[in-house]
Order: structure tokens, then C-alpha cells, then sequence
């Protein structure tokens, strides 16, 4: 994919309103994240409250974590596409996250399904897993084709998950979607840190804090906090989605190289001059990386 030439004025001008508002702050301090840890932990005990969509919605608790499905009406369902959110692992899904959800649904005919894993600080990530990985196997014993996506920690959450199939032996998705992943939970790549000036969102230091809680007693280098290091050939291929005005873009790099040279088809896709996640934002840069997403998942329609 073409990387644009040049910022959009509308994106520019949404980064400049990140930057107005201090999305950033929690991030930018163990402080800052403990507070946001605290705020979250109230929300996230509410019942989940979803906007208004065009597609059919199904809400079920039987895995023990509540499952959000969204099917196309009166369709038979092309295939499933497990999204997990993202949200530092710490926020249910953000209005952005259903309103993918609810365009690929009605542009590909798929089924999105949003597993609400269980979040920090409650919950860690051996939790989270312990959990998951039932339904994650029985999800893959559909007969649909089946890929998997997922965004900023829901990113680094995805290939954990596929990590530990490879490990397992077990029936693994199609493809692996990863938009802005959180690749290392204590985010050590020098580069990282002279990107925080002019990353509009995150923040490395309350990341890290986060980070820790959700980690609790595993090492940094698990790769069930930091699949960056839990790479296998037997991954399945990847499209891989980051701008490199953000924090994560340096693992990312890192990610596809180590995975390329490891004989996995990898596609990058990099916003030039654009933000964290940024495909989830209403910027004209984000239409173009939809529209790849819709074909990808056409490519796949009635394979398993």
C-alpha cells in the first residue's frame, strides 16, 4: 500500500486537538496510570453499554467474560473476525472500536465478534488467558474462515493469543490483523522514548506502570505481556498497520522484520506522519487502510 505524501489538514488538525486536550496525560506517569487504572476499574464494573448499530447484536456472558457478536441481517455470515479491542488493557471497547465493527459487518458480509476479556487491575493477563483460550478454540472450530484483529494492547493481546496456539499445536485463524500493537509491555527500545514528544496519545512511563499491573508476576519478557519475543514460524501471515508519529512504531518495525525473515508473509502498512491507531479515527488516511481491511477479508470469504 502507498504510503501518502503528505499529512491531511484534517488529521493534522485532530493531532493538534489530541495534543489541546491532553489525551496523553495518564500515560505520561506512574501517577497518571494509577489514577487511570482506578477510574477504569469502576467503569469497567458497570454493565457494558453499547451505541447504536446497523448490524444484528448478540451479547452473551457464557464464557465467562461477555462476548459481543455483530452479524449482517437476513446473511449468512462470510466468515468471523475476532476484534480485540484495545484500551491499555485497562477500557472496554471505545465508540471507534463498534463503529469498525459495525462498518465491516455491513461492507464484507463477516461477523465481528468482541470478546470484553477481562481488564486491569482486577485482572491480570494470566487471568485474562486462562479465560480466553477455551473460547479462542472453540471459535476456531467454526466452520467459517476465521482471522483475528486487534489494536494498540488488543494488538499485542491477538498475537499472544496466537502465540500460545503455536505452542499448544492447536487450529490457528487464517490471518492476523495488527493495528499499532503493544509489542513489549515495558516498551525498551530507546526509539520509543524519542518518539513520546511527538506521539499525541501515549505516553512510555504510565504504560510501563500499566504494564506492570497487568503483568503482575510474569517477566517483561514473557511472551504472553510481550509477544515481540514469542515469534514463530508457524504464525500465520500478517497485516500490520502503524504511523510513525507513535510510541509502538519502533517495535513494530521490529516485529515485521523479525517475522519476514522468519518466512511469514508480512504486509506493512505505515501512516507517514500519523498517530496511534490512527485507522480508527474519522481522518481521510484511515479510509484508505478500511478499504484495504474489506478486501482482505473478501480474499478470505468461504475458506477455511
Amino acid at each position: 500500500m502507498d504510503n501518502p505524501a503528505s499529512v491531511h489538514p484534517v488529521s493534522s488538525a485532530v493531532m493538534a486537538l489530541l495534543n489541546l486536550i491532553q489525551v496523553k496525560r495518564p500515560f505520561m506517569s506512574d501517577k497518571g496510570a494509577q489514577g487511570y487504572l482506578r477510574t477504569h476499574a469502576k467503569r469497567t464494573a458497570r454493565p457494558l453499554r453499547l451505541p447504536a448499530m446497523t448490524s444484528s447484536v448478540d451479547i452473551s456472558a457464557d464464557a465467562g467474560f461477555p462476548v459481543v457478536t455483530l452479524s449482517p441481517k437476513n446473511k449468512v455470515p462470510s466468515g468471523i473476525l475476532v476484534m480485540f479491542h484495545g484500551g491499555a488493557y485497562v477500557r472496554p471497547p471505545l465508540a471507534d472500536h463498534w463503529r469498525l465493527a459495525d462498518r465491516l459487518v455491513q461492507r464484507t458480509g463477516w461477523q465481528v465478534i468482541l470478546p470484553i476479556y477481562p481488564k486491569a487491575p482486577q485482572s491480570t493477563v494470566t487471568d485474562a488467558l486462562k479465560k480466553l483460550m477455551p473460547w479462542v478454540n472453540s471459535i476456531l472450530s467454526h466452520h467459517h474462515p476465521v482471522l483475528f484483529m486487534g489494536d494498540s494492547a488488543g494488538g499485542g493481546l491477538a498475537l499472544a493469543v496466537c502465540e500460545q496456539l503455536v505452542k499448544d499445536h492447536a487450529p490457528l485463524p487464517l490471518h492476523l490483523i495488527l493495528m499499532s500493537p503493544w509489542l513489549d509491555i515495558a516498551l525498551r527500545n530507546p526509539q520509543s522514548e524519542a518518539l513520546e514528544k511527538t506521539d499525541p496519545i501515549l505516553g512510555c512511563e504510565g504504560l510501563r506502570e500499566i504494564g506492570r499491573v497487568w503483568s503482575k508476576e510474569l517477566s517483561p519478557e514473557d511472551p504472553r505481556v510481550s509477544p515481540l519475543f514469542g515469534l514463530s514460524s508457524a504464525l500465520p501471515p500478517m497485516t500490520v498497520i502503524t504511523g510513525t508519529r507513535e510510541i509502538f512504531y519502533p517495535d513494530v518495525i521490529t516485529l515485521t522484520q523479525h517475522a519476514t525473515q522468519l518466512g511469514i508473509d508480512v504486509e506493512l502498512i505505515i501512516g507517514e506522519g500519523l498517530f496511534h491507531c490512527y485507522p480508527l479515527f474519522n481522518v481521510p488516511e484511515a479510509q484508505r487502510v478500511i478499504l484495504t481491511l474489506e478486501q482482505l477479508l473478501n480474499t478470505y470469504e468461504n475458506r477455511r
